[in-house]
């Protein structure tokens, strides 16, 4: 007769030795998904593409790992690989919300380009390309020539609109306050002769000014060709992506 010690494992035993064995998978996957993530941070999406294939071998259908290669489709612009994906992981991880909200951008993205693909041979039989260009770029350079960084909240730039906008006002202040100070310790007509309050400026505030009148420059300029240059390439890719031109 066996004895307790040489009996079969009971029923708890194997589920305890499943979980760990799933939780170790589980482990070793989430280390090759991660070194995905950090590959995919520096641009390198082959190396993460390795790293995801051995997250799979480790872990087949790794939540996580499933995911991160959802996200990849959709940088490369296969919509409808991230779809299938998307909807095959929901299903199996309903509890994962971000599978049904990613696959529902998905579907729009894809509706998107169904309805680009109808509008284009419309837009080119009737001759009014102009409509599919929602971006001037004269409109984005004129809104810069009075305020730097305005074409940039036009063309949907507004982190870099705030950054114009932020260095135009520093620099403007730059070079405005020693121009001030200099004007108020002038007398009579004198307070308003700029010529001669820039001239008499010197030391700190001198050096402030002409740093200032620099950086302003080159911030002006900066936005101004940066406004036109997104606004045309913008309708470049747009023209592409409806077909109108390679």
């Amino acid at each position: 007769m066996m004895n307790q010690s040489q009996s079969a494992p009971t029923k708890r035993q194997i589920d305890l030795k499943e979980q760990y064995e799933a939780q170790r998978r589980a482990e070793r996957a989430g280390a090759f998904v991660l070194a995905a993530r950090r590959a995919l941070q520096k641009g390198e999406r082959e190396q993460a593409k390795m790293q995801l294939k051995e997250a799979f071998t480790a872990n087949p259908g790794d939540e996580k790992a499933i995911e991160v290669l959802g996200d990849i489709y959709l940088e490369e612009g296969e919509t409808e690989k991230a779809l299938e994906l998307f909807e095959k992981a929901f299903t199996r991880y309903p509890h994962n919300t971000s599978f049904e909200e990613k696959a529902a951008i998905c579907r729009l993205d894809l509706a998107e380009m169904e309805a680009d693909k109808v509008v284009a041979p419309l837009l080119v039989e009737t001759g009014d390309k102009g409509k599919i260009f929602e971006r001037s770029p004269h409109k984005a350079v004129s809104l810069s020539v009075f305020l730097p960084g305005a074409g940039q909240f036009y063309n949907e730039e507004n982190e870099k609109g705030a950054i114009f906008v932020g260095a135009a006002l520093l620099s403007t202040l730059c070079w405005f306050y020693p121009l001030w100070t200099q004007l108020s310790s002038q007398t009579g007509k004198a307070r308003l002769d700029f010529g001669m309050a820039i001239s008499n400026l010197s030391g700190v505030n001198s050096l402030l000014f002409k740093v200032g009148i620099l950086v302003w420059f080159v911030v002006y300029v900066a936005s101004l060709y940066d406004a036109g240059t997104v606004a045309s390439k913008w309708n470049r890719e747009r023209r592409k992506a409806l077909g109108l031109e390679k």
